[in-house]
């Protein structure tokens, strides 16, 4: 949003080597009998966001107008699939899983429970056999014991869903 308020004229960029783009687009909206722009949010449109950081990255010569760059995505296989051993879940679980309870009442509303228990149960639901848990955004987000966990965070750190 800063850089359409640059354009706009509203703000002005304190950064002197940013400076010359907002200029540079006004020059070029000048050349057009119309022009609109919309501002979408980085997390609504990842494949632009992801160019505009290679483009950070990439070095432009001085007397180059127009370049073609490769974009390709590489991911490594997991340390399982290389087959290196990993044990993700070494640690002995022996506390109680925290669903429990809100499960518990989630099958059982008619039994007595604390209240605290009835409290935090409305935000959550039983979808498919899994605790479920309602987001603001109505997106249903499914809930991890501490097996789970250990497992999804072991993956996230051998870059299984690629690089984090």
């Amino acid at each position: 949003m800063p850089v359409l308020k640059q354009i706009a004229g509203e703000c002005k960029c304190l950064s002197p080597s940013l400076a010359v783009y907002p200029v540079a687009a006004r020059n070029l909206l000048a050349e057009f009998r119309e022009a609109t722009w919309e501002h979408i949010p980085r997390e609504e449109n990842l494949a632009i966001n992801e160019m505009a950081q290679i483009a950070i990255e990439v070095q432009m010569p001085g007397d180059c107008v127009q370049r073609i760059i490769k974009v390709g995505k590489k991911s490594l296989p997991s340390v399982l699939t290389r087959g290196m051993e990993i044990d993700v879940n070494a640690a002995i679980m022996t506390e109680e899983d925290w669903r429990l309870p809100i499960i518990n009442y989630l099958q059982y509303p008619t039994l007595p429970y604390e209240k605290r228990i009835r409290i935090i149960a409305l935000n959550y639901l039983m979808w498919n056999e899994d605790l479920v848990r309602k987001s603001k955004d109505d997106l249903l987000l499914r809930c991890l014991g501490k097996k789970e966990y250990m497992k999804v965070m072991g993956e996230t750190h051998e870059e299984i869903c690629g690089a984090h």
